[in-house]
């Protein structure tokens, strides 16, 4: 994969975080054994008027529409992993992009082995990304799925193999497999 999920969306949603703020983010993941990313949800829900930045943010750069913008920087042989879906409520709009089966990119999210443990680590939203997000009013939920109990994490919540982040920070996570 030429870019990983995570950075594409984060594309998608940071202009119009940091340009007025007004949109929450929900990130669901699962890990397996083998280190892939079994499932991989973001859901971005913002306003009408956050939305016509980011499409106006496409258009000048030569794209109809975010869809197109999304598809764009995925690599063919994943395309098939990845779902893109707009859902509008009045003057609101809910981006949900999903990924199943697919391999870190070992730059913003890095899963691996070591000692006999899987450790999972998303730089997304590093302290900057966050910073930008969190003082412009925005909201960030993130809930992760390992394949054996979390034995180290800085999640606000661990049980069993879940943790979940009101992200203040970069996710860090390790279990035993």
């Amino acid at each position: 994969m030429n870019r990983n999920l995570v950075l594409i969306t984060l594309i998608i949603f940071a202009t119009g975080a940091l340009l007025s703020g007004c949109i929450s983010i929900n990130v669901e993941s699962k890990v397996g054994r083998d280190c892939k990313i079994e499932y991989y949800k973001i859901s971005m829900n913002m306003t009408s008027y956050v939305y016509d930045l980011l499409q106006r943010d496409a258009a000048k750069k030569g794209y109809s529409s975010l869809r197109e913008s999304f598809y764009s920087n995925i690599s063919p042989e994943y395309k098939s992993h990845f779902s893109y879906n707009e859902i509008w409520h009045g003057n609101y709009v809910s981006i949900i992009i999903t990924a199943r089966d697919i391999p870190p990119d070992g730059k913003n999210i890095v899963v691996e082995k070591e000692n006999g443990n899987v450790i999972y680590k998303d730089y997304t939203f590093d302290n900057k990304n966050v910073s930008s997000i969190l003082i412009m009013g925005g909201a960030i939920h993130y809930s992760l799925e390992m394949p054996g109990k979390i034995i180290d994490s800085n999640a606000n919540i661990v049980k069993g193999n879940k943790a979940e982040w009101y992200i203040t920070q970069p996710v860090y996570i390790t279990t035993v497999v």
